[in-house]
């Protein structure tokens, strides 16, 4: 029964418990940071014996910084503002894994394509090299 309980959660939502190692091929950060993730309870995990399992979302795709600002055509600085707490202008969507930050890729196309049109004059400029 928890075998069919555990495919039926994985299958449907894609949220799973792997190792740490696959945890960190998944969210493209070091071993250490999962760990160091865990022991601060900044994201999910059990512990079963010495093995340590991390929740995490098989079916959503993570950006780093430089990506999401490729993407977006802005600097890295504009997404680390965009990111930021104290940011004025809207919060861009993301997961942080210790001083790491991950945008996940449904949430930043979802929001782009629902952002409503900007007029030109309120656009921000962007010099092209």
């Amino acid at each position: 029964m928890p075998e069919l309980l555990a495919d039926c959660i994985g299958k449907e939502t894609g949220r799973r418990y792997v190792t740490v190692t696959e945890a960190a091929r998944h969210l493209r950060v070091s071993r250490n940071t999962i760990y160091d993730a865990c022991r601060e309870n900044e994201i999910e995990f059990i512990r079963i014996r010495s093995t340590m399992r991390v929740l995490i979302d098989s079916r959503e795709r993570y950006l780093t910084v430089a990506e999401a600002a490729n993407y977006l055509n802005v600097s890295p600085s504009t997404v680390y503002d965009a990111c930021s707490l104290n940011c004025g202008y809207g919060q861009l969507p993301h997961i942080r894994i210790r001083s790491r930050i991950r945008i996940p890729v449904s949430k930043l196309i979802a929001d782009r394509q629902a952002a409503p049109s900007v007029e030109a004059d309120k656009m921000p400029r962007v010099n092209s090299l």
